[in-house]
């Protein structure tokens, strides 16, 4: 796989768990933006997110996202439930993009060592983000 395009598993209400084994080419993801697209995992009640590839956006994504509304993992509106999620950067991740994380329902990110570009607005609008930790990566 190399792709998930936008509304690819919006709204599914029983998934709560990704994880995104590694490859070394990287997973290109929709994203959220002001035009009404809405990113892959938009309002779906995710509580765990394994990430050990790196994310790239479709071409749009660079152009266009400009704010925190735009992340491909948010789901800040979803209203079934009171959950939060957890989310662990694997070791061959290295660079996490702009508002990759913004407005998700997060508890916790776990970031490794081997993490060498955190872009603008990964958790920005992340009120339930009580904790960041960075480790190494070889752990």
């Amino acid at each position: 796989m190399t792709s998930i395009g936008n509304h690819a598993f919006y709204n599914c209400t029983a998934l709560e768990e990704l994880r995104f084994e590694y490859s070394s080419t990287p997973l290109t993801l929709g994203f959220q933006d002001w035009t009404g697209e809405l990113g892959p995992f938009y309002q779906s009640p995710l509580k765990y997110i394994k990430l050990d590839r790196d994310i790239t956006y479709n071409a749009n994504y660079a152009a266009s996202c400009n704010g925190w509304d735009e992340g491909a993992f948010s789901n800040q509106y979803y209203e079934s439930g009171d959950w939060t999620a957890r989310v662990i950067i694997g070791e061959h991740v290295t660079t996490l993009p702009k508002y990759m994380f913004a407005t998700m329902r997060m508890k916790e990110l776990h970031i490794p060592s081997n993490v060498e570009n955190i872009a603008k607005g990964v958790v920005d609008e992340c009120a339930q983000l009580d904790a960041i930790v960075f480790y190494d990566g070889l752990n």
